[in-house]
């Protein structure tokens, strides 16, 4: 803090002034304070600082008379650009302000808002405390419960009304005819659906396979069959020729020579008969032959497309368990992540917690420290001004006392001669005195008055400050306490959202459950239907067994 002290005293003639005389204050004119020492007020102490400089300056105006007493001097007004009155004031030390004079006209005016905008406006004014949130998640669970109820009650009533129309209302022809093929189309896609499922793919392919290993074992117990049927047809072939031959010899005992040609045109036939019988033999056995090679390599290439098919399921399975763990673990990974996250959240929050309340408690210091700084150099420049009064009012009681000698002494050598001028003077010099001592009076009374106006300027500014800081930390504990409830309720907010996500997926598991068991129920229900319509068409027991033992359904 840097206080300079120029004094310019004016020229003082000895000979001109009564012993106890002291100059006016116009002497210190030239006495200048650094603006450093008041750089600690308030701008409001300032402001009213300068307001009580131009009621001073306009009482001046009003009192001509006493216009070479304060120095100061008004220009007439003048206008700005922006249409502002600007007074010019030269103050004692020649020295020009500029002063605005407010208007009392309106510069604001008011603008018409639409009621959309209006409404808006007085929407976001709303402040929504933490009551009101309460209250409002309490109506929305309130709400939420009133529409679940009612959508129970629906249903319940449909469900009723449903139970009532399949058991009290007769249908129509029409209608009973709609139902019938609305109920049948339902069934045959319920079914279709059911067949789209691997396991009664399974089934299917099982129930395919058997239907061809029994149609096999029919087609060859047929062939069998007509294998005995020719063999017995054969067989009375023989004993027909054999008759004939028989008959033919008699004959051709009778008649040897006559039918030796035609019995060897006979004998030959018979041979080309024989031979394409015994060709059609062998192209029906090779003909079988292949068939059954055919049906062997069908089978056994189905055998080969199930393996493969479970092969392929098999390792869809694994694949699906192997992609469940790691989702598992991903999960179980975030949700570590997460709670590291909160952890570190929670320590970043305390922390900055205790770094403030170090900051507020070093600037509390810092502004303590500062306070009684500004109070000591206060009081020192208080000190030092009077100090500084006291020697000038010893250097003018020093000259008062060297001019009152010399008077004395020149009043002494004139005794004699000028008795009346002595009186004159001993009665000018009273009169002055008397004048000094009122001005001194004067003097004392408008420094005492200005020291108490600056002393009540710094209290104000000092209370005002004080007050100020201490909105500002009511305002920063405010905002603190919001910023922990909100973090606080974010935390919570989580919590529930985590706790509700788990439920939901646990409710989604159970769901996925019963769909699965129900979905299983219906597929052996599907599978059983089917192998009753084998037993319907009357397929053997044996394959019926040989399904259900691969099937597991025993």
């Amino acid at each position: 803090m840097n206080v300079s002290w120029n004094v310019k005293p004016n020229t003082l003639n000895v000979g001109q002034y009564p012993p106890d005389y002291r100059p006016p204050m116009s002497c210190y004119s030239d006495l200048t304070l650094d603006s450093s020492l008041f750089a600690m007020a308030p701008q409001n102490s300032i402001l009213s600082h300068q307001r009580c400089e131009t009621n001073v300056s306009k009482n001046s105006r009003k009192k001509q008379h006493t216009k070479s007493e304060t120095g100061l001097a008004s220009t007439p007004r003048k206008r700005t650009p922006g249409g502002k009155e600007v007074i010019h004031i030269v103050k004692y030390d020649d020295k020009i302000r500029e002063l605005i004079v407010p208007s009392l006209e309106r510069t604001v005016h008011p603008t018409l808002l639409d009621i959309n905008e209006f409404n808006r406006i007085k929407q976001q004014a709303k402040v929504i405390t933490m009551q009101d949130r309460l209250h409002m998640l309490e109506e929305a669970d309130k709400r939420n419960n009133e529409l679940m109820q009612k959508c129970k009650v629906r249903k319940d009533e449909m469900c009723k009304w449903s139970q009532k129309q399949k058991h009290g209302q007769k249908y129509s022809l029409l209608e009973s005819h709609a139902h019938h093929q609305a109920t049948h189309l339902l069934r045959r896609a319920f079914e279709m659906k059911q067949d789209q499922e691997d396991e009664v793919k399974r089934a299917n392919r099982l129930i395919m396979g058997i239907k061809c290993h029994a149609i096999r074992d029919a087609q060859i117990a047929e062939r069998k069959q007509i294998e005995k049927d020719l063999e017995d047809e054969e067989r009375c072939l023989d004993q027909m020729m054999e008759e004939e031959r028989r008959r033919a010899l008699l004959d051709e005992e009778k008649r040897e020579e006559k039918e030796q040609l035609k019995k060897g045109l006979y004998v030959k036939q018979i041979q080309q008969q024989i031979k394409e019988k015994e060709m059609e033999k062998i192209l029906e056995l090779e003909h079988k032959e292949e068939e059954s090679r055919l049906i062997t390599e069908a089978q056994v290439q189905a055998t080969l497309d199930e393996i493969e098919a479970y092969n392929k399921k098999v390792a869809q399975q694994k694949q699906m368990r192997d992609d469940l763990n790691e989702i598992n673990r991903q999960i179980e990974h975030f949700h570590a992540l997460e709670q590291e996250k909160s952890h570190i959240n929670d320590l970043r929050v305390q922390e900055y917690m205790r770094l403030k309340a170090e900051r507020e408690m070093a600037r509390e210091k810092e502004l303590k420290a500062h306070r009684m700084a500004r109070e000591r150099e206060i009081a020192r420049l208080m000190a030092l001004q009077q100090h500084q009064q006291d020697l000038q009012a010893e250097a003018y009681e020093l000259n008062a006392l060297r001019m009152q000698e010399e008077v004395e002494r020149e009043f002494r050598n004139k005794e004699r001669a000028a008795m009346r001028k002595k009186k004159e003077n001993d009665a000018a010099i009273k009169k002055a005195r008397e004048e000094q001592i009122l001005d001194r009076r004067r003097m004392e009374a408008l420094e005492i008055a200005c020291e108490k106006q600056t002393f009540k300027q710094v209290l104000k500014a000092q209370k005002e400050a004080a007050e100020k800081q201490r909105l500002d930390d009511l305002k920063k504990k405010h905002i603190t306490q919001q910023y922990r409830s909100d973090i606080i309720k974010q935390i919570n907010e989580k919590e529930h959202e985590r706790i509700k996500k788990k439920q939901s997926k646990f409710e989604e598991e159970v769901a996925l459950k019963m769909e699965e068991l129900q979905r299983q129920g219906n597929m052996k229900d599907a599978i059983k239907k089917k192998i009753e319509e084998l037993r319907i068409h009357k397929v053997p027991q044996v394959y019926i067994k040989e399904i259900e033992r691969q099937l597991k359904l025993r």
